[in-house]
């Protein structure tokens, strides 16, 4: 009796671990086919020596291959050159006994490429790694939307962070978005972020910020697309202006109206422009000036000659001939005048030659102390490599004395003229400064007008001579100069060659 239940017990656990075994079997096999047969993504069962040992029928949608044509093959050999070298670090890795993830990029059958996130994991049976599991999952159409963005993002620095115009966005009165070219209208050196997030009043000089603060409050209530032109003038920290013109339009960020704004700095256009009109300018004053000062020397000279004749009959004892002195002069002042007028319109007869800048200055130097008095001082500097340049010796001379003139009248008080020579672009630079009371921006554009003077007496052609001795010899003059803070004459001549 004792042995019958004994067989029976040992019978039922027999039976127990049969059906654990099959259980376990079962649910191996449901295992493995749910990672490979049930698995959307590309599964591979690769042995140690790289081959591949099966694969699921995910790689016939993925590769294009039926998963017995692929079986005993290298996996290698179905990669791309170019992920050759991460396939097998990622390979040995699974070895060693390390999973990981990696991108590679396999080819289909048809040669096109396919862009993989693949991981693989070591197959461990006993302690000993006897392959390697491998799950690849295609990230083509993400790689390509990748690729698109890189794309857009490189477009974007070219149409935006290296356009050498201003791009911004304004919202809520502060700056949302600018570009590097932007940020540097702000003053030198600044970047996008030294100027995110500040009010536009941080930008414009306080004469335009109404009629700017009037242009943003209509377009942020205007319909999307409305644009406006503008100009107005960017402040720099230390105060230097910049003129600006461009484009606001309405635009929507975040779903708010924000504006969009597109400038463009136009400081050194609006000088050359201004420039350019002032030479045609003068040298249609010029054209004019030449004409009268001919037909007035004709006339000067009959009015000397008949003068000349009539003191020559005339007794020395005579009174009339104290008249005809008198008159004698007049009209050889007249003659220096016109002289002066065919200097400026550069019809006056020029002797160049190529001469030391520095010793034409040097040799005037006590000529200068003189013509500049007694309350103001005379500072000469001369740089020792100067040069040569060439034009008439005797204008430049002239016009030396025209401008220490100039600059004494402008120091009423007394104060400091500066004459100083420099190499400059290629050229020389003869510059005279004074410390007087500056040029009113009013005046300027006048100021190499013949006739124009702002002084009682005068006749308003020193300066226009200055400015036809120094373009007639290929040069150019600029003035800088402000109410208060002195002025300073530039006088650029292109450089004498050897």
């Amino acid at each position: 009796m004792c042995d019958m239940d004994t067989e029976s017990r040992a019978d039922a656990t027999t039976a127990s671990a049969e059906s654990v075994r099959a259980a376990e079997t079962a649910y191996v096999a449901a295992l493995d086919r749910a990672l490979f047969d049930g698995n959307p993504d590309l599964v591979w069962e690769l042995n140690t020596d790289g081959t591949v040992r099966r694969t699921n029928a995910r790689i016939a949608d993925v590769l294009g291959y039926p998963p017995d044509a692929v079986r005993g093959r290298p996996v290698a050999e179905f990669g791309m050159p170019e992920s050759q070298d991460a396939m097998g670090r990622a390979f040995g890795e699974a070895l060693a006994g390390r999973a990981g993830i990696y991108v590679c990029t396999m080819r289909h059958r048809d040669g096109h490429a396919v862009h993989m996130r693949a991981s693989l994991m070591p197959l461990v049976i006993g302690g000993a790694t006897v392959g390697v599991f491998s799950n690849m999952q295609d990230v083509t159409s993400a790689h390509a939307a990748d690729q698109k963005l890189r794309e857009a993002e490189a477009l974007y620095r070219v149409l935006v962070e290296q356009l050498p115009e201003c791009v911004a966005i304004f919202a809520e009165g502060r700056c949302k978005f600018i570009n590097p070219a932007g940020a540097a209208m702000r003053g030198s050196g600044y970047t996008p972020d030294d100027v995110h997030g500040h009010p536009w009043t941080d930008f414009v000089a306080p004469e335009d910020r109404a009629s700017y603060a009037s242009l943003l409050t209509e377009l942020e209530s205007a319909p999307e697309g409305t644009s406006r032109a503008f100009e107005n003038h960017f402040l720099w920290p230390d105060g230097r202006r910049v003129e600006v013109d461009g484009m606001a339009i309405t635009v929507r960020l975040n779903g708010r109206p924000a504006v969009h704004l597109f400038a463009r700095d136009v400081t050194v256009h609006r000088r050359v422009e201004s420039e350019r009109l002032r030479a045609q300018r003068l040298e249609a004053l010029g054209r004019l000036a030449a004409g009268v000062a001919h037909d007035f020397n004709n006339l000067l000279a009959v009015m000397l000659m008949a003068v000349e004749s009539a003191a020559a009959a005339v007794p020395d004892d005579d009174p009339l001939r104290e008249d005809l002195a008198d008159a004698a002069d007049a009209a050889r002042r007249g003659r220096a005048l016109t002289r002066q007028l065919l200097t400026f319109a550069r019809r006056q007869e020029s002797r160049p030659t190529t001469f030391s800048l520095n010793e034409v200055v040097q040799n005037m130097t006590d000529l200068l102390r003189r013509v500049a008095g007694l309350n103001v001082r005379l500072s000469v500097v001369l740089a020792p490599d100067a040069g040569a340049v060439t034009a008439d010796p005797g204008q430049v001379e002239q016009v030396l004395l025209n401008l220490v003139t100039n600059a004494r009248d402008a120091l009423p008080a007394g104060g400091t003229v500066s004459v100083e020579t420099a190499r400059s672009d290629g050229g020389l630079r003869l510059t005279a400064r004074d410390t007087g009371v500056g040029i009113a921006p009013e005046v300027r554009p006048h100021l190499f007008e013949p006739f124009f003077t702002t002084k009682s007496e005068g006749y308003g052609l020193g300066l226009a001579t200055v400015y036809g001795v120094v373009t007639g010899a290929g040069g150019r003059v600029d003035v800088e100069s402000a109410p208060g803070q002195g002025t300073a004459f530039h006088l650029y001549f292109p450089r004498a060659i050897p």
